[in-house]
């Protein structure tokens, strides 16, 4: 499934309103479903870095949930490596 960006973007959609609506919720899943290009998320405003601080800073979410959110976009050579370790 390819949900074009472009339309994402068309109706005023970026990675902030995706986490409103829980889009983080589905982890890894959601690039798997997608297939989103480094640079197509970046269209949609996501910051690894950002994100990151703001997953790690809240102090509501349980650490299993911190694990599964942080998994949540663009896929790097950096995730494929934590994976193989595990």
């Amino acid at each position: 499934m390819q949900l074009p960006v472009i339309i994402l973007k068309m109706f005023y959609v970026s990675c902030d309103t995706l986490i409103k609506h829980n889009a983080h919720e589905y982890s890894e899943t959601w690039q798997s479903l997608f297939n989103w290009t480094q640079a197509e998320w970046k269209l949609l405003g996501y910051d690894a870095v950002e994100y990151k601080k703001q997953i790690n800073s809240d102090v509501e979410i349980p650490r299993s949930k911190k694990d599964l959110y942080l998994l949540w976009g663009p896929k790097t050579s950096t995730s494929f490596f934590k994976k193989e370790q595990k």
